[in-house]
């Protein structure tokens, strides 16, 4: 109950917080309270990683050895790739050997830490797996209802969206970004264009992809709610989520935005996942996440910062539940940089490209255009 208590009080600083932004060009006592705020939810969630952590398995030395083996030949291989990356080669040679290295992480990930055979698993309460099923659908209901007339139309940029998502596969290469729009990561167009393969290009299609999208996040916040609250309050959680009026509304429409806070959740997950199990799989996983996230809308880049603050709150009051698991999160930061990798590169030969859409979609643009109106009045 304290643990709660803590999380609405961290909600209600950051919502005070929040109502001082507007009112300043640069908000510090806003900022003060958005500190305050993360400092508490810090606080709240570390008692959620238990120190009986599971730990490691006696393992055979040469399964271990070629555990290791596999995610050092992942490395090299995906690292190689980088840099035919920054001479903006992005051909199938170089690609294939990215995936590939990636790939050949994962599976050293895994036989680092084989599953236990005969191992039980505890049993879930009939109300826990009818609740979730029940908010699943519920999910399902809000962002699929209409579809095709909720909202009316398409967009400006939705239209953007779909016709730069058919121009992509008719390019020889891969490319990991796109000045079209003002300029953004493509995963999103490359998950349009699969799926404009698959069924055909229309508005339904595109806003199928978001919808599945959206479902598969309500789906994934369960668990990562579930490993650190209570059953009931994990399931209210997800349920808010699933009618949550922003979630649904960009469930809805076609802009790469709805892939941020999947990539967000999967990567807490994962990260919490490992912190607790010390599993190099689930940090390896949580860098993929983390990586991948890049890829989608700009506020996901706060994501890498709430990550380091979370392990260096960790080091700095808990360092006896940090001991063995600096690997896991080297591996995780290592993962993350090699999946980042050919986006990575792009910025580094065209830097204005990481800066330009973030200088026009600031909310201090916003909070400035507002003092100039009140001035003027």
């Amino acid at each position: 109950m304290q643990r709660v208590l803590a999380l609405v009080i961290a909600l209600l600083l950051a919502a005070w917080g929040q109502s001082f932004a507007p009112k300043r060009d640069f908000p510090w006592d806003a900022l003060i309270l958005y500190g305050a705020s993360a400092l508490i939810f810090v606080f709240a969630v570390l008692p959620g990683l238990p120190h009986g952590a599971q730990g490691p398995s006696p393992l055979l030395p040469r399964l271990r050895r070629r555990g290791w083996l596999l995610i050092v030949l992942g490395i090299v291989l995906s690292g190689a790739a980088a840099v035919p990356f920054l001479r903006k080669d992005y051909s199938t040679l170089p690609m294939a050997m990215w995936l590939l290295g990636l790939a050949l992480i994962v599976a050293g990930g895994y036989l680092l830490w084989p599953r236990t055979a005969g191992q039980a698993r505890p049993g879930r309460p009939w109300w826990e797996v009818w609740g979730l099923c029940f908010i699943l659908l519920v999910a399902v209901f809000v962002r699929v209802y209409q579809l095709t007339a909720i909202p009316n139309g398409l967009y400006l940029d939705e239209a953007d969206n779909d016709l730069e998502a058919l121009r992509l596969f008719t390019l020889p290469t891969f490319i990991p970004f796109t000045p079209v729009s003002n300029g953004h990561p493509t995963l999103f167009l490359y998950l349009l264009g699969l799926a404009f393969k698959a069924i055909g290009p229309s508005p339904f299609t595109m806003r199928v992809v978001v919808a599945v999208v959206g479902v598969l996040t309500v789906a994934a916040f369960y668990p990562l709610a579930r490993q650190l609250f209570a059953r009931w309050l994990a399931l209210a959680l997800t349920f808010l989520l699933a009618v949550s009026h922003w979630h649904v509304t960009f469930s809805r429409i076609g802009f790469e935005g709805i892939l941020t806070p999947l990539a967000a959740v999967l990567t807490f997950y994962w990260l919490l996942r490992g912190l607790r199990t010390r599993r190099p799989l689930d940090f390896v996983l949580a860098g993929l996440s983390l990586g991948a996230g890049m890829y989608t809308y700009l506020p996901f880049r706060a994501i890498p910062g709430a990550v380091i603050a979370l392990l260096a709150a960790m080091v700095l009051f808990d360092p006896a539940r940090w001991r063995g698991r600096v690997a896991g999160a080297g591996l995780m930061v290592v993962t993350s940089l090699l999946v980042f990798a050919p986006l990575a590169a792009h910025f580094w030969d065209q830097p204005n490209d990481f800066y330009n859409r973030a200088s026009q979609a600031s909310v201090t643009l916003d909070m400035q255009r507002q003092h100039s109106n009140q001035n003027e009045v």
